[in-house]
């Protein structure tokens, strides 16, 4: 599993086997929203600045190791 924060640019370059599957996740209330580095997308990158980090942990719930160090 690989926890990419929001703001980290990202994307699959090549499945070289065809088997790659990604699940996203979102904090309540909120739902994604792309930027590709344009300079209208000012308001967005304010938007993913001011999201929280993870409440629980995607994998082990209540107490993995996302949660150990936010920063």
């Amino acid at each position: 599993m690989v926890i990419i924060p929001a703001g980290v640019g990202h994307r699959l370059l090549e499945d070289l086997d065809g088997n790659f599957e990604m699940v996203g996740s979102y904090p309540k209330e909120k739902s994604w929203d792309m930027c590709y580095g344009r300079e209208c997308e000012e308001d967005k990158v304010k938007d993913i600045s001011g999201l929280e980090w993870f409440e629980k942990d995607p994998l082990y719930g209540d107490q993995g190791p996302v949660l150990e160090n936010p920063t």
